[in-house]
């Protein structure tokens, strides 16, 4: 026995076992000063031995590769429980063996987004001290949250029952980047031309904000329309998931103020002059044809049709505004007096001549009152017929009755026409 146990006691001084598990091994005269914890699972009333075996275990002990100066020693003792009537009882606990001393141990790096915290991994252990203790929430656990700005390798030292050790792990911290273009001017009702760049161009995904005002707001090279000065936000996400945002300012110029005049009716070849203002330093009217002048505020013009006149207006930033007024021309009519519905392709209907005639009603009535002829179409013409189309109304003097409506209002005229064949 004591051979064997010679033998690999000299194993374990060499480091070619990890731990020895005996009985009366240390009771043998066999020291083992390479060993730095020592685990007693039972105890002695013996002092000596009680002291030889602690001895054997706390030796000082220095290879080229270790050097031993303390050792750990845990002993268990077993007590009997037994109450005031002799009775006893027995109770199981779990011992866990601690193999070797902690540390050793580089983790792989570990790689955040900067403004982002990371759980640190501890190895288990007793007692724990990070360093360096910069941005962690606390340095004596095992698992600690840290929160670095920059690089940074952080080490832990770990002690156990069997001793202390250091581990030890890198943080990466990846910093984003986004950039707008540069700051511009527009004026309202302008596009304005934006684009922003990232850490990977290729993989990095775009959000600007407020999108509402974006043509893409999804895309690194697009428009914005405000209608104010507004201030835009660009969030540029890396391939690595880490976000920066930057900034950009689109200062807008309101156009001046521009005010053409009412609409009116007026009528046909009627001079009007038309009622423009404006607070901006350049103006002109379009179309220009039949006005007396473009350049000018108040030009007159030759109301020969209906239509829309444009007034623009331009202020010092180049920024334009415009207003517009309608002109509604009102044509005279003309009622003949008389018609031949003779079919000789002259003159053989009546109807009241007028270019839009609005409000239009036409009644004609023969000698007794009686009603030949009703239209609200100023288009429909009376070629004689009765009003139930039976028969040709004879010749005759016809009073009619004609609405209609001009710039000036509604109007009711009355009057007759002969028919003749």
């Amino acid at each position: 026995i004591f051979k064997e146990l010679t033998r690999n006691s000299v194993q374990f001084q060499r480091g070619g076992l990890d731990a020895l598990i005996a009985m009366k091994c240390l009771d043998e005269g066999v020291d083992l000063p390479r060993a730095e914890c020592g685990v007693f699972l039972s105890s002695t009333g013996n002092t000596r031995q009680y002291i030889q075996r602690r001895g054997r275990l706390i030796r000082l002990f220095e290879t080229n590769h270790m050097k031993k100066t303390s050792a750990s020693v845990v002993d268990f003792i077993c007590l009997p429980v037994t109450d005031d009537f002799g009775c006893s009882d027995t109770q199981q606990i779990q011992i866990t063996v601690v193999p070797e001393p902690p540390g050793g141990q580089v983790y792989d790096p570990i790689e955040i987004c900067t403004g982002h915290g990371t759980s640190l991994p501890g190895a288990p252990g007793d007692a724990w001290l990070w360093e360096p203790s910069t941005n962690l929430n606390m340095a004596n656990i095992q698992t600690p949250y840290a929160t670095p700005t920059q690089d940074i390798t952080y080490t832990v030292s770990i002690q156990n029952i069997c001793g202390i050790g250091t581990d030890e792990v890198s943080v990466h911290v990846i910093v984003p980047t986004a950039q707008a273009s540069e700051d511009g001017g527009i004026c309202r009702g302008d596009e304005f031309h934006v684009t922003a760049t990232g850490n990977d161009q290729e993989s990095s995904t775009y959000v600007w904000s407020p999108a509402s005002l974006v043509s893409q707001s999804t895309s690194n090279d697009t428009y914005v329309f405000p209608v104010f000065t507004t201030t835009f936000t660009v969030y540029v996400t890396d391939s690595n998931g880490c976000t920066a945002s930057d900034e950009l300012t689109v200062y807008v110029g309101q156009p001046p103020i521009v005010n053409a005049g009412p609409d009116r009716d007026v009528e046909w070849l009627d001079e009007v002059r038309l009622l423009g203002s404006t607070s901006g330093d350049t103006y002109w009217w379009t179309p220009a044809e039949n006005l007396s002048c473009s350049y000018c505020t108040l030009p007159e013009v030759l109301s020969a049709e209906p239509g829309w006149y444009v007034f623009h207006a331009l202020d010092e930033n180049g920024c334009e505004g415009m207003d517009s007024t309608y002109l509604d021309v009102f044509y005279p009519i003309y009622v003949p007096t008389s018609f031949t519905p003779n079919n000789d392709g002259i003159n053989d209907v009546f109807y009241v001549a007028g270019l839009r005639l609005q409000g239009y009603r036409l009644i004609i009535y023969n000698r007794w009152g009686e009603e030949v002829f009703y239209s609200e179409d100023a288009e429909q013409v009376w070629t004689g017929e009765s009003a139930n189309g039976t028969h040709y109304c004879p010749d005759a003097v016809y009073q009619y009755s004609l609405r209609y409506e001009d710039q000036d209002g509604a109007h009711l005229i009355h009057g007759h026409v002969s028919l003749l064949r």
